[in-house]
């Protein structure tokens, strides 16, 4: 999911950089094209930051987990 996301991003910038953007679009329009653009990529790095913090607490569970197991199996439990 992730590359897709930055294929679509790459994609957005290149469309930026086409001769056509400059001729098509006012100053006006480009400063709200980027603006959308910009806070787009906000929310993808926000998302992608909340996965990587979910994908922390479930490891952390794990470590724990494992501890628990160690300390049954030093027990003789």
């Amino acid at each position: 999911m992730e590359h897709e996301e930055l294929g679509e991003e790459e994609l957005c910038e290149e469309s930026l950089k086409h001769p056509l953007f400059e001729k098509l679009f006012t100053e006006e329009q480009k400063k709200k094209i980027i603006l959308m653009l910009l806070e787009r990529r906000i929310i993808r790095m926000e998302m992608r930051i909340s996965r990587m913090e979910k994908m922390i607490e479930l490891k952390k569970k794990a470590i724990g987990d494992v501890k628990q197991i160690i300390e049954m199996i030093k027990q003789g439990k």
